[in-house]
């Protein structure tokens, strides 16, 4: 299995990520490149729609920093990140994915939905899927940061062995509800938090909590 996934939707083009590929390669990765179409019925919760770019971090990738994280291998792939997947995944040049109503106008929304970043694990009750979002134009460290304090966050309960406790325990914070769970760093409390997002939506607010 792959290290990581990168779905792209048809109107990006997966060719534009042909040089992440061969950088994450150079590194010793192996990443699939696949076009995506997706759509549905959704309602109002933008941030449950598949985002125009998903990186999905697999388990053969958190198998690998664990055992690499006395190396800081995350130094080199940060940069990576940097020069090939931020410019193109943030505030890019072209091809940005938005949301219109019907009648055209633009939907705003807190998160960008260009990109995120999904990873899925096994509870007790079946698998769940983990999404990690950003905030509309975010800089390239809080982009890097993010993503680091992520696979940091997932791979303490996956090297303890509790995999199933934090899928499980993230189902309980959310109501019981097992669809995607949205996570983002919180630049104030520099900590992976779980999003409501069905509070937020209903108080056309921003709702998130730390995950305990």
């Amino acid at each position: 299995m792959s290290h990581f996934e990168l779905k792209v939707h048809q109107q990006i083009g997966k060719d534009e990520f042909d040089d992440l590929k061969v950088s994450l390669s150079d590194l010793g990765y192996d990443i699939e490149v696949y076009e995506h179409s997706s759509s549905g019925p959704y309602a109002s919760l933008d941030w449950l729609i598949p985002t125009g770019i998903g990186l999905l971090i697999a388990k053969p990738y958190f198998e690998t920093f664990l055992k690499k994280a006395a190396e800081d291998h995350y130094t080199l792939l940060k940069e990576v990140f940097k020069k090939h997947l931020y410019p193109k995944s943030i505030n890019p040049v072209r091809n940005e994915f938005k949301l219109v109503t019907n009648g055209g106008v633009e939907k705003d929304t807190f998160f960008t939905l260009h990109f995120s970043i999904y990873t899925k694990l096994s509870g007790s009750n079946g698998d769940i899927t983990l999404k990690l979002m950003f905030p509309k134009g975010c800089s390239v460290d809080y982009f890097n940061q993010a993503i680091e304090k992520y696979t940091n966050f997932i791979s303490v309960y996956l090297g303890n062995g509790a995999e199933a406790e934090l899928a499980d325990k993230l189902v309980e914070l959310d109501s019981g509800r097992r669809w995607t769970k949205i996570l983002w760093l919180n630049d104030k409390s520099q900590e992976i938090e779980l999003v409501d997002v069905v509070l937020s939506s209903r108080n056309k607010t921003f709702v998130s909590s730390k995950i305990t």
